[in-house]
Protein backbone atom coordinates (compact mmCIF):
# COMPACT_ATOMS: atom_id res chain seq x y z
CA UNK A 1 0.00 0.00 0.00
CA UNK A 2 2.81 2.44 0.84
CA UNK A 3 4.58 1.61 -2.39
CA UNK A 4 1.49 2.45 -4.45
CA UNK A 5 1.14 5.80 -2.67
CA UNK A 6 4.81 6.60 -3.34
CA UNK A 7 4.45 5.83 -7.05
CA UNK A 8 1.33 8.02 -7.35
CA UNK A 9 3.06 10.90 -5.53
CA UNK A 10 6.09 10.64 -7.84
CA UNK A 11 3.86 10.75 -10.95
CA UNK A 12 2.11 13.87 -9.65
CA UNK A 13 5.43 15.64 -9.05
CA UNK A 14 6.69 14.79 -12.58
CA UNK A 15 3.39 15.98 -14.18
CA UNK A 16 3.45 19.33 -12.31
CA UNK A 17 7.10 19.90 -13.33
CA UNK A 18 6.35 19.28 -17.05
CA UNK A 19 3.44 21.70 -16.97
CA UNK A 20 5.60 24.37 -15.37
CA UNK A 21 8.21 24.01 -18.14
CA UNK A 22 5.61 24.18 -20.96
CA UNK A 23 4.14 27.45 -19.60
CA UNK A 24 7.50 29.30 -19.60
CA UNK A 25 7.43 32.54 -21.71
CA UNK A 26 8.54 32.32 -25.36
CA UNK A 27 10.93 34.92 -26.77
CA UNK A 28 9.15 37.35 -29.14
CA UNK A 29 9.81 36.79 -32.83
CA UNK A 30 11.53 39.32 -35.02
CA UNK A 31 8.48 39.57 -37.34
CA UNK A 32 7.08 42.64 -35.57
CA UNK A 33 10.37 44.54 -35.98
CA UNK A 34 10.45 43.68 -39.72
CA UNK A 35 6.88 44.88 -40.16
CA UNK A 36 7.71 48.12 -38.34
CA UNK A 37 10.63 48.70 -40.75
CA UNK A 38 8.26 48.33 -43.74
CA UNK A 39 5.56 50.63 -42.29
CA UNK A 40 4.26 53.23 -44.77
CA UNK A 41 5.64 56.78 -44.45
CA UNK A 42 3.32 59.49 -45.79
CA UNK A 43 4.79 62.70 -47.25
CA UNK A 44 2.31 65.32 -48.50
CA UNK A 45 2.91 68.69 -50.13
CA UNK A 46 3.95 70.36 -53.40
CA UNK A 47 6.49 68.95 -55.88
CA UNK A 48 9.53 71.27 -55.62
CA UNK A 49 11.71 69.44 -58.15
CA UNK A 50 11.94 66.41 -60.44
CA UNK A 51 15.05 64.27 -61.01
CA UNK A 52 15.68 61.38 -63.37
CA UNK A 53 14.42 58.76 -60.86
CA UNK A 54 12.31 60.64 -58.32
CA UNK A 55 10.70 63.82 -56.98
CA UNK A 56 11.31 66.31 -54.15
CA UNK A 57 8.34 67.02 -51.86
CA UNK A 58 8.70 69.37 -48.89
CA UNK A 59 12.50 69.16 -49.12
CA UNK A 60 12.51 65.30 -48.97
CA UNK A 61 13.74 63.18 -51.86
CA UNK A 62 11.39 60.34 -52.86
CA UNK A 63 12.42 57.62 -55.31
CA UNK A 64 9.81 56.62 -57.94
CA UNK A 65 10.01 53.05 -59.27
CA UNK A 66 8.35 51.56 -62.38
CA UNK A 67 5.77 49.77 -60.18
CA UNK A 68 4.79 52.99 -58.30
CA UNK A 69 1.06 53.69 -58.74
CA UNK A 70 0.45 57.32 -59.86
CA UNK A 71 -3.07 58.73 -60.40
CA UNK A 72 -5.01 62.00 -60.64
CA UNK A 73 -8.51 61.12 -59.38
CA UNK A 74 -9.53 58.10 -61.47
CA UNK A 75 -7.00 58.84 -64.22
CA UNK A 76 -3.70 56.88 -64.10
CA UNK A 77 -0.55 58.90 -64.81
CA UNK A 78 3.04 58.12 -65.79
CA UNK A 79 6.18 59.44 -64.09
CA UNK A 80 6.74 61.76 -67.07
CA UNK A 81 3.33 63.38 -66.40
CA UNK A 82 4.47 64.75 -63.00
CA UNK A 83 5.12 68.51 -63.02
CA UNK A 84 6.71 70.99 -60.63
CA UNK A 85 3.97 72.70 -58.58
CA UNK A 86 1.61 69.70 -58.36
CA UNK A 87 0.00 69.09 -54.94
CA UNK A 88 0.50 65.38 -54.09
CA UNK A 89 0.01 62.79 -51.33
CA UNK A 90 2.65 60.03 -51.25
CA UNK A 91 2.81 56.70 -49.45
CA UNK A 92 6.41 55.45 -49.13
CA UNK A 93 8.59 52.63 -47.77
CA UNK A 94 11.97 53.14 -46.11
CA UNK A 95 14.34 50.91 -48.12
CA UNK A 96 17.83 51.19 -46.69
CA UNK A 97 17.36 54.81 -45.65
CA UNK A 98 15.84 55.84 -49.02
CA UNK A 99 12.13 56.73 -49.21
CA UNK A 100 10.59 54.75 -52.10
CA UNK A 101 7.06 55.65 -53.24
CA UNK A 102 4.52 52.85 -53.51
CA UNK A 103 1.67 55.27 -54.40
CA UNK A 104 1.38 58.93 -55.48
CA UNK A 105 -2.03 60.68 -55.56
CA UNK A 106 -2.15 64.05 -57.38
CA UNK A 107 -4.66 66.39 -55.67
CA UNK A 108 -4.17 69.53 -57.76
CA UNK A 109 -2.54 70.45 -61.06
CA UNK A 110 -0.31 73.55 -61.24
CA UNK A 111 -1.93 76.70 -62.63
CA UNK A 112 0.34 76.64 -65.68
CA UNK A 113 -1.06 73.20 -66.69
CA UNK A 114 -4.77 74.00 -66.15
CA UNK A 115 -4.75 77.36 -67.94
CA UNK A 116 -1.69 77.76 -70.15
CA UNK A 117 -0.82 81.39 -70.71
CA UNK A 118 1.84 81.51 -73.48
CA UNK A 119 0.38 83.36 -76.50
CA UNK A 120 1.79 83.37 -80.04
CA UNK A 121 3.58 86.51 -81.16
CA UNK A 122 1.35 88.84 -83.24
CA UNK A 123 1.91 88.74 -86.98
CA UNK A 124 3.29 92.01 -88.35
CA UNK A 125 0.56 94.06 -90.01
CA UNK A 126 1.33 95.14 -93.57
CA UNK A 127 1.90 98.86 -93.97
CA UNK A 128 -1.01 100.50 -95.80
CA UNK A 129 -0.22 101.77 -99.28
CA UNK A 130 -0.88 105.51 -99.65
CA UNK A 131 -3.88 106.38 -101.74
CA UNK A 132 -3.08 108.27 -104.98
CA UNK A 133 -3.68 111.99 -104.84
CA UNK A 134 -6.70 113.03 -106.92
CA UNK A 135 -5.86 114.79 -110.15
CA UNK A 136 -7.19 118.36 -110.33
CA UNK A 137 -10.03 118.92 -112.77
CA UNK A 138 -9.15 121.16 -115.74
CA UNK A 139 -10.29 124.73 -115.44
CA UNK A 140 -13.15 125.64 -117.82
CA UNK A 141 -12.20 127.51 -120.97
CA UNK A 142 -13.37 131.17 -121.02
CA UNK A 143 -16.17 131.83 -123.46
CA UNK A 144 -15.34 134.42 -126.14
CA UNK A 145 -16.87 137.83 -125.60
CA UNK A 146 -19.35 138.86 -128.36
CA UNK A 147 -18.09 141.50 -130.76
CA UNK A 148 -20.14 144.73 -130.93
CA UNK A 149 -22.33 145.18 -133.95
CA UNK A 150 -21.16 148.06 -136.22
CA UNK A 151 -23.21 151.27 -136.09
CA UNK A 152 -24.64 152.43 -139.46
CA UNK A 153 -22.73 155.25 -141.05
CA UNK A 154 -24.54 158.01 -142.93
CA UNK A 155 -22.40 157.47 -145.92
CA UNK A 156 -23.22 154.62 -148.19
CA UNK A 157 -19.80 153.18 -147.58
CA UNK A 158 -19.88 149.50 -146.65
CA UNK A 159 -19.41 148.67 -142.98
CA UNK A 160 -16.18 146.85 -142.10
CA UNK A 161 -16.53 143.17 -141.30
CA UNK A 162 -15.60 142.28 -137.68
CA UNK A 163 -12.44 140.28 -137.14
CA UNK A 164 -13.01 136.81 -135.54
CA UNK A 165 -12.01 136.52 -131.86
CA UNK A 166 -9.14 134.06 -131.23
CA UNK A 167 -10.19 130.82 -129.48
CA UNK A 168 -8.40 130.24 -126.16
CA UNK A 169 -6.04 127.26 -125.97
CA UNK A 170 -7.08 124.58 -123.40
CA UNK A 171 -4.93 124.40 -120.25
CA UNK A 172 -3.00 121.07 -119.90
CA UNK A 173 -4.23 118.71 -117.14
CA UNK A 174 -1.52 117.76 -114.56
CA UNK A 175 -0.36 114.13 -114.58
CA UNK A 176 -0.98 112.14 -111.32
CA UNK A 177 2.02 111.61 -109.02
CA UNK A 178 3.30 107.98 -108.84
CA UNK A 179 2.32 105.95 -105.75
CA UNK A 180 5.23 104.88 -103.46
CA UNK A 181 5.98 101.16 -103.37
CA UNK A 182 4.72 99.36 -100.18
CA UNK A 183 7.35 98.54 -97.55
CA UNK A 184 8.36 94.84 -97.48
CA UNK A 185 6.99 92.61 -94.69
CA UNK A 186 9.71 91.92 -92.08
CA UNK A 187 11.06 88.35 -92.11
CA UNK A 188 11.35 86.61 -88.65
CA UNK A 189 14.94 86.04 -87.56
CA UNK A 190 15.65 82.29 -87.10
CA UNK A 191 17.48 81.25 -83.91
CA UNK A 192 19.05 77.99 -82.66
CA UNK A 193 19.81 77.25 -78.98
CA UNK A 194 21.23 74.08 -77.41
CA UNK A 195 21.49 72.94 -73.81
CA UNK A 196 19.81 71.08 -70.94
CA UNK A 197 16.08 71.36 -70.20
CA UNK A 198 15.34 73.08 -66.86
CA UNK A 199 12.28 74.67 -65.26
CA UNK A 200 9.93 72.51 -67.36
CA UNK A 201 6.27 73.42 -66.83
CA UNK A 202 2.96 73.50 -68.69
CA UNK A 203 1.03 70.74 -70.46
CA UNK A 204 1.28 69.39 -74.01
CA UNK A 205 1.27 70.92 -76.54
CA UNK A 206 2.02 74.19 -74.66
CA UNK A 207 5.28 73.77 -72.69
CA UNK A 208 7.66 76.31 -71.19
CA UNK A 209 11.30 75.61 -70.23
CA UNK A 210 14.76 77.17 -70.18
CA UNK A 211 17.95 76.10 -71.93
CA UNK A 212 21.32 77.89 -72.18
CA UNK A 213 19.78 81.00 -70.56
CA UNK A 214 16.94 81.30 -73.13
CA UNK A 215 13.23 80.92 -72.36
CA UNK A 216 11.53 78.54 -74.81
CA UNK A 217 7.82 77.97 -75.51
CA UNK A 218 6.23 75.27 -77.66
CA UNK A 219 3.00 75.34 -79.67
CA UNK A 220 0.76 72.83 -81.51
CA UNK A 221 2.94 73.46 -84.62
CA UNK A 222 6.19 72.43 -82.85
CA UNK A 223 7.81 69.27 -84.28
CA UNK A 224 9.91 66.82 -82.22
CA UNK A 225 12.85 64.59 -83.21
CA UNK A 226 14.24 61.87 -80.95
CA UNK A 227 11.54 62.59 -78.35
CA UNK A 228 7.89 63.60 -78.00
CA UNK A 229 6.08 66.40 -76.22
CA UNK A 230 4.85 63.98 -73.50
CA UNK A 231 8.28 62.34 -72.95
CA UNK A 232 10.30 65.58 -72.73
CA UNK A 233 11.62 65.90 -69.17
CA UNK A 234 14.02 67.74 -66.88
CA UNK A 235 17.70 67.24 -67.71
CA UNK A 236 17.20 66.25 -71.39
CA UNK A 237 19.87 67.63 -73.74
CA UNK A 238 18.07 69.31 -76.64
CA UNK A 239 18.59 71.60 -79.63
CA UNK A 240 15.78 74.10 -80.30
CA UNK A 241 15.21 75.83 -83.65
CA UNK A 242 12.68 78.65 -83.84
CA UNK A 243 12.18 82.40 -83.94
CA UNK A 244 12.19 85.19 -81.38
CA UNK A 245 8.76 86.11 -80.05
CA UNK A 246 7.46 88.73 -77.63
CA UNK A 247 9.82 89.60 -74.76
CA UNK A 248 12.77 87.72 -76.35
CA UNK A 249 11.14 84.28 -75.85
CA UNK A 250 12.13 81.62 -78.42
CA UNK A 251 9.03 80.13 -80.10
CA UNK A 252 10.13 76.56 -80.96
CA UNK A 253 9.56 75.20 -84.47
CA UNK A 254 11.72 72.06 -83.94
CA UNK A 255 12.90 70.35 -80.71
CA UNK A 256 15.60 67.68 -81.23
CA UNK A 257 16.82 65.43 -78.38
CA UNK A 258 20.56 64.85 -78.63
Amino acid sequence: MLKKLSVVTLLLIVTIGCRGRSSSPVAPSSQSSAEAALAAVEVNGTIDGISSDGIIVGGRSIRVRPDTQISFGNTPLAFTDLLVGMSVRTSNRDEGGVLTASRIDVDRMPSSASSPSPSPSPAPSPSPSPSPSPSPSPSPSPSPSPSPSPSPSPSPSPSPSPSPAPSPSPSPSPSPSPSPAPSPTPVPNPVTVSGTVSGLSGACPLLTFSTSGSNVTTSPATQYSGTTCASLKQGDSVQVQGTYGAGGTVVADQVTKR
